[in-house]
């Protein structure tokens, strides 16, 4: 731990298990990307954000810093930047002894509609899929038999939110194997990426086999059972094995209206150009939820929700839409199903396309324009078909929307051909009056004949169809004489001949080849039948010359292998006898799509000649499905996620939105990941980065911007801006391991191979180590050089500098952002158009920054480099302002930095901003007011904290609830409010509950509801009802119940002498033994509570009042009773339980004003019975400021611990905050225990903490005499000091906090009267209340070895002191000048021995 930090606070989240002493400083470890505390990790996997929480699991191995036992480590974060370190999700099978499975590669998503059934009790299961490595042969739990060295995809399901998990040992692996065409692979079949496809409502399983370079598209209703239903590859990048899969969309431009799908791969080896190992490629295309279609330079194919748009057609011809496709069917105008050219029989004879809805029909949507098919003429009697005119195929898909019943073959669509009886493509509905988009490949039938044909044949339920839109998309065909569909597919029996092709030489009399010819290596990329000239082997020789055709289209599209030999291997194109296209093979046996533009030959004769003219190596042609088409099917070529060497396995996060794409990679290359100088652990994450798509240069390119929590990291910034930057280098003043620099500078025409600019990093004075990150101007590339980087001997290839093409913008700049960190550097160039990602291993001593060029001086450079801190570094925000510098070279321009964070910001436990006393590891609101905590509840692993809330001012008023959530009390997440104030009614104080069994009918028995239940204010009346909201998204959000309210103010009246004007606050909750709802409710200045019973929550009915009378022995003077809290709590060391009742009166406590106390009695689910108080167990609290408390309810019986927080404010606005008002105290858990022979409430903060903080100081076994000081070295703001001591007799015991000048607050144990004391008399500002002073006083006795427990929690406005093992509590607000940092522990009229002093 560093003591000399500017903004002193000790207490910040660690990000590691407990368990692991881990202080995240080793060398070479990664201050702001992740990496777990030690041992082995490659491949992200399951990457899934779910309520405020972002979970990334990855490979990892819990033995070793060694690829092994492969099981699935576990992170999560609510910034993508602070991690905390989980157990471990799935661990390999049999570790650590005989591993029988091992968890490989997979993804995760969060079942909300429970479709596959392993939800229960309203909790929503997350799925993870993954490939099981299977090292042996075996007999699986499911009776499965798996060979050694097996991959199969299975599941696991968690019921707790994503932390621990359940594998389906029932049914897994639930795909065993690849589809038949390919058995042979299940040595190679892995890492399954699965989504949600909303427009096909399935979900979508995407599955590499590795070595073949394909994927594999897999269908589920259920994640259960899995149907294959298509595949797509080799293309592009096949260097190695293809792994680690994904899918998925992003609008193009920001256009939601065009949005493209992006497959991620990762290749081992074979990573980009220059990369010796792995990397990852991404191809853009198109998805129809079963097929994923690669983008070609060609104007895509308009899917049906974008045809929707174009013009519609009332006639039955089928008409060409502005892309080119073509709308059959659309069903607007006014005429009936005959005028529109479809034959109607049945009950539709004489009918039309319906207008929407019809009578008696539930609302219908997701039609196009304003008319439909709707069957539900009369109701679902009515019965018959209506089938389309004929029209001859002419597009590979045919579209339409469809809904209505789920009924194949009675309620459906068909497509008939050549007057078939049978159909050979039909579809049903979801039994949903909801239309949805749906495809048909019909490539296979092109030139065909056919009819649509639409069936009503059912009376029952569901018995009606919905149809709409019917349109043919695709590549066009150009009819000719002898290829009537215009397609050369040589598919079918038959020579070359037969097909109409005149062959000579040794292709006379051939014929298409069927696949792989003998002593050929293996051919991929064919259709079916394909030209194949390697006939023995490459000796033969000759030509095949197509029919004569009139060239009709603008593009010739083809397949095309085998020789790469100009004009001898070759496929041309010949009008009039001249060759005027010609193509060749690139020396490989796989066929990759070629185009021709012939749009100036349009109306010319022409035909198609294959030539093979040599018989040496590489001697033969592969041609296959030669078109035409109006624009090329031609691939852009690879593109790259990263162009460095250690990007790879990329994998995208699911839960969030379409914008909201996140992605992270492994920061590592196989070539040499098991070899790198780090150590405990091995491997990084790369920064995650946030996805779009962009159209650059006529091509739709990836966009990637670094995603992290930038503002909390900042620590200082340097910007400069140069007109000119001399040939050589020159010192920045920067000397950092870790930085944020953008560097933006003017292109140049290069006067030499070696005219560079850009910045050295981690360098030594004399340059002997050094990192160049920079652009070359003559090759027009971004660059990293690392051959100097510092540890490079570990490889052999280590050792290079690694390019990406960049050009300048349209302004003329080169703009390159560089993320530096202990041991990585990331470039991002241009707009994140390319980036490259490269592991570094400098030494210590290299931290010198230096801008250089060569080649030539560069003009117009501008840097804002913003020095970074650690997110495992307790350190916060800046510690100094931007700095602007400008040198004699230089003109100075004003800069703006812009830092990359979620919309939703997350409250760091560190002071941000300007001082406004907010607390380090203490909620505050985000900004204005705030008073009592509401509707504590836990939901799943995540605590939700509701709370009085004004959001419109910093002042009591507006009354909502406010909204936080955490997953360990430490760290809280802003939310939206979760219930506001709204049409004259604030929300007042209340309480939430879970209701399992769905009683109150606001949920379903799949998905119950948690309830809310508040006060009703009226402040134009002052009338108070009660009030319910319900939530259906686990706690998310919150929706009021338009039966409010429960209990009104007439229901109210005869308990209330008010007549309903002051009763509020009800604490709701099941009673088990009576099968109740109860409800109690106070009624402020009555000083009294009411109980209340209901069946179903929303009828409620009185049952009894609870007073001050019916509490024998209690303190007179103890008035205003509100927020009530009420639950049952063992007494510890027994079997006996106490229902407790937790009250907040507004005077009488012991340091004046409001407080809180708590009774213990017995409860039959209509009365309680309070015991006889004991005063010295009575008041949960002695300080000023612990107001409204209430305990966090649905805590797990596992857990079993009962939570309570307060609002630390009896002042009202007065407190000298400015952006906010009201603090939490810091939650602590309530027992019962036998103290000294008395039942006491004792109370502790919860154990969240001691996870959150870090020593500082520890002091064991020391005598501390009067004239002694100890701490007095030690300067802090926020921390939590735990002392032990044996006190001397007449001894007093002080420890001064917050200590500076005249100011200090001072705790106090006296050992003659076992008084307890806070002395905030010289706090601080103490002026702003008449009450913000004074001594607040507690008695507690030594333990039974003698010994005083203190323990004292410290933020930047508040104290909480805990005596012995919590029986008594102190807890007051202070407002310190921020340099009072010091600390003093003395002792005067005796000494006491410090058994421990423990500083955190």
């Amino acid at each position: 731990m560093m003591l000399n930090f500017s903004h002193t606070f000790v207490i910040y989240l660690t990000l590691i298990q407990t368990s692991i002493a881990q202080t995240y400083n080793e060398l070479y470890r990664p201050q702001y990307h992740f990496s777990p505390a030690k041992n082995w990790m490659n491949d992200p996997n399951g990457l899934v954000y779910y309520n405020g929480t972002y979970h990334m699991y990855y490979q990892y191995n819990p033995g070793g810093n060694t690829w092994g036992a492969m099981s699935w480590g576990h992170a999560t974060s609510s910034d993508l930047t602070h991690w905390k370190q989980q157990p471990v999700a799935l661990q390999a099978r049999g570790y650590p002894g005989e591993i029988t499975e091992m968890f490989f590669s997979g993804s995760t998503v969060v079942d909300t509609q429970n479709t596959s059934g392993f939800g229960s009790d309203g909790k929503v299961p997350f799925i993870a899929m993954y490939t099981s490595y299977y090292p042996g042969t075996s007999v699986l739990p499911s009776g499965k038999t798996v060979n050694g060295g097996t991959q199969a995809q299975s599941i696991a399901y968690s019921l707790d939110q994503g932390m621990t998990w359940t594998t389906y040992d029932a049914a897994n692996p639930v795909i065993l194997a690849p589809p038949a065409p390919y058995a042979d692979q299940w040595k190679d079949f892995r890492d399954p990426f699965v989504f949600w496809h909303d427009a096909s409502q399935k979900w979508i399983s995407v599955i590499s086999l590795a070595q073949l370079h394909k994927l594999l598209i897999y269908t589920s209703m259920n994640l259960k059972t899995w149907t294959y239903v298509s595949e797509f590859g080799p293309m592009n990048a096949v260097g190695g094995v293809w792994e680690c899969p994904s899918i998925f969309p992003l609008p193009l431009d920001g256009d939601g209206a065009n949005t493209k799908w992006v497959a991620q791969i990762g290749l081992n080896p074979g990573g980009p150009p220059g990369v010796v190992g792995s990397g990852t490629q991404y191809i853009v295309g198109n998805f129809n939820g079963t097929a994923f279609v690669a983008e070609t330079r060609a104007p895509s194919s308009s899917t049906a929700t974008s045809t929707m748009s174009s013009t519609l057609s009332t006639s039955p011809t089928p008409t060409p839409t502005a892309a080119g496709n073509i709308t059959f069917q659309d069903f607007e105008g006014t005429g009936d199903y005959a005028s529109l050219g479809w034959t109607a029989t049945g009950g539709l004879i004489g009918t039309a396309p319906a207008q929407g809805t019809l009578g008696g029909q539930q609302a219908v949507t997701g039609y196009a324009g304003n008319r439909l098919v709707n069957t539900f003429i009369n109701v679902d009697a009515t019965t018959g078909t209506l089938t389309s005119p004929i029209f001859q195929i002419s597009r590979p898909v045919i579209n339409f929307l469809i809904g209505g019943g789920n009924a194949p073959g009675t309620e459906c669509i068909n497509l008939k051909v050549q007057g078939q009886t049978q159909p050979v493509r039909t579809a049903t509905g979801l039994n949903d009056e909801k239309l949805l988009p749906q495809s048909w490949d019909v490539t296979e039938f092109i030139g065909q004949n056919a009819t649509l044909e639409i069936v009503d044949q059912s009376t029952g339920g569901w018995g009606h169809i919905l149809i709409d839109q019917i349109t043919f998309t695709g590549n066009t065909v150009s009819p000719t004489v002898n290829s009537p569909a215009g397609l050369y597919s040589f598919d079918g029996p038959g020579t070359y001949a037969d097909k109409g092709w005149t062959a000579t030489g040794d292709l006379v009399g051939t014929s298409p080849a069927q696949g792989t010819l003998n002593g050929q290596n293996p051919v991929t990329g064919y259709s079916r039948n394909y030209v194949n000239t390697f006939i023995n082997g490459d000796a033969t020789i000759g030509t095949l010359t197509s029919p004569s055709f009139v060239i009709s289209e603008n593009s010739i599209n083809f397949l095309i292998g085998g020789g790469n030999a100009p004009g001898v291997q070759c496929i041309n194109l010949v009008i009039q006898g001249q060759i005027v296209r010609t193509a060749t093979g690139a020396d490989e046996e796989k066929l990759v799509p070629k185009s021709w533009d012939v749009t100036s030959f349009i109306g010319q004769s022409a035909v198609i000649e294959i030539v093979d003219a040599s018989t040496g190596g590489w001697g033969h042609i592969l041609v296959d499905e030669i078109t035409f088409s109006d624009s090329s099917n031609e691939p852009y070529g690879t593109s790259w996620m990263d162009y460095g060497p250690d990007f790879y396995a990329a994998a995208t996060f699911n839960g969030l939105a379409i914008a909201d794409r996140f992605s992270v990679a492994w920061m590592n290359n196989w070539q040499y990941a098991t070899a790198i100088p780090t150590s405990p652990w091995r491997s990084i994450f790369s920064i995650p980065r946030q996805l779009s798509l962009k159209t650059i240069g006529g091509r739709p390119t990836l966009i990637q911007k670094p995603v992290a929590d930038f503002i909390s990291l900042q620590k200082s910034t340097y910007t400069n801006t140069f007109d000119t930057v001399v040939e050589g280098n020159q010192l920045l003043p920067l000397t950092s391991k870790t930085l944020d620099v953008t560097l933006s500078f003017s292109d140049r025409v290069a006067s030499s191979s070696s005219s560079q600019f850009g910045i050295i990093l981690r360098a030594t004075s004399d340059l002997t180590q050094q990192t160049r990150v920079g652009y070359d101007f003559s090759t027009k590339t971004l660059f990293v050089d690392r051959t100097k980087s510092g540890n490079v001997g570990f490889d052999g290839t280590f050792s290079n500098t690694y390019y990406a093409p960049l050009i300048a913008a349209s302004n003329g700049k080169v703009t390159l952002r560089i993320l530096l960190d202990w041991s990585s550097v990331e470039v991002f160039g241009g707009e994140g158009e390319v980036t490259l990602s490269a592991q570094i291993f400098p030494s210590d001593n290299g931290v010198d920054a230096r801008l250089f060029s060569s080649g030539g001086s560069t003009n117009g450079v501008s840097i804002i480099a913003n020095v970074l801190g650690s997110a495992w570094d307790p350190s916060s925000g800046r510690t100094s302002v931007v700095t602007s510098l400008t040198s004699s070279v230089t003109s100075s321009v004003a800069t703006t930095l812009v830092s990359t964070t979620r919309s939703s910001t997350t409250s760091r436990p560190t002071p941000t901003g300007a001082y406004d006393f907010r607390p380090a590891y203490h909620f505050v609101p985000d900004e204005n007011w705030m008073n009592e905590p509401n509707g504590l509840i836990k939901i799943g692993p995540t605590w939700h904290l509701f709370y009085q809330h004004n959001p419109t001012g910093n002042f009591w008023g507006n009354l909502s609830w406010g909204h936080a959530t955490s997953t360990d009390l430490v760290y809280w997440n802003y939310k939206p409010v979760a219930i506001s104030s709204a049409n004259g009614i604030q929300a007042f104080t209340g309480t939430s509950y879970f209701d399992p069994s769905n009683l109150s009918g606001l949920g379903t028995s799949v998905n119950p509801p948690y309830l809310a239940f508040y006060t009703g204010y009226f402040p134009s009346s002052g009338v108070q009802d009660q009030r319910l909201a319900y939530s259906l998204d686990q706690g998310e959000t919150w929706i009021k119940y338009p039966g409010s309210p429960i209990i009104s103010q007439a229901q109210e009246s005869p308990h209330d002498i008010t007549n309903g004007l002051e009763s509020r606050d009800p604490k709701v909750f099941f009673h088990t033994p009576t099968s109740q709802w109860v409800m109690i409710l106070a009624h402020g200045g009555q000083d009294k509570l009411t109980f209340w019973t209901s069946s179903d929550a929303k009828a409620w009915t009185w049952k009894s009042d609870f007073a001050t009378s019916n509490v024998p022995g209690i303190p007179g003077g103890v008035n205003g009773w509100e927020v009530p809290d009420f639950f049952e709590l063992a007494i510890d060391g027994t079997a006996q339980k106490k229902w407790v009742l937790i009250v907040t009166p507004a005077s009488g406590s012991p340091a004046g004003g409001n407080g809180v106390f708590a009774l213990t009695g017995s409860f039959n689910g209509t009365v309680f019975t309070a015991d006889t108080v004991d005063t010295s167990n009575f008041w949960l609290d002695y300080g000023r400021d612990f107001d409204g408390a209430m305990s966090w309810e649905n805590v797990a019986a596992a857990d079993g611990r009962r939570i309570l927080a307060s609002v630390m404010n009896s002042y009202g606005g007065n407190p000298p905050t400015n952006t906010y008002k009201g603090i939490l105290s810091f939650p602590r858990t309530l027992q019962l225990k036998q103290v000294n022979g008395k039942i006491r409430f004792v109370q502790l903060p919860v154990s969240e903490l001691d996870a959150a903080s870090v020593p500082v100081t520890n002091l064991t076994n020391q005598n501390l005499a009067p004239g002694q000081t100890l701490l007095n070295d030690i300067h802090y703001r926020s921390y939590d000091i735990r002392i032990s001591f044996t006190p001397a007799a007449g001894s007093t015991l002080s420890l001064a906090v917050r200590k500076g000048g005249s100011q200090q607050t001072v705790i106090r144990y006296v050992q003659s009267s076992g008084q307890l004391s806070v002395d905030r008399t010289a706090s601080g500002n103490t002026g702003y209340d008449p009450a913000a002073g004074g001594v607040h006083t507690a008695t507690f006795q030594p333990g039974a070895d003698g010994k005083v427990q203190l323990r004292v929690l410290v933020d930047e406005s508040s104290i909480e002191v805990f005596g012995g093992i919590g029986e008594v509590v102190i807890s007051d607000l202070i407002f310190p000048d921020i340099t009072s940092d010091g600390l003093a522990l003395t002792t005067s009229g005796g000494s006491v021995l410090l058994a421990s002093v423990d500083l955190r």
